[in-house]
């Protein structure tokens, strides 16, 4: 019972710090997000394109 009432209130904290810093996480988000996507497009197009080289050798 200790132990849950202790975890809780250390997630409450974490929470307080997250809020207060928060414009600069969105910012580095927002980042990351445009980073991931560009990442997730060349490997669907390296995938397909090693794909099809694959196809093409194997005939």
């Amino acid at each position: 019972m200790q132990r849950h009432d202790h975890k809780a209130s250390g997630c409450r904290a974490e929470k307080q710090d997250f809020t207060l810093s928060l414009p600069p996480v969105i910012l580095e988000e927002d980042v990351v997000a445009s980073m991931t996507a560009r990442f997730i497009g060349l490997g669907f197009f390296w995938f397909f394109f090693r794909k099809n080289l694959f196809c093409f050798f194997l005939k």
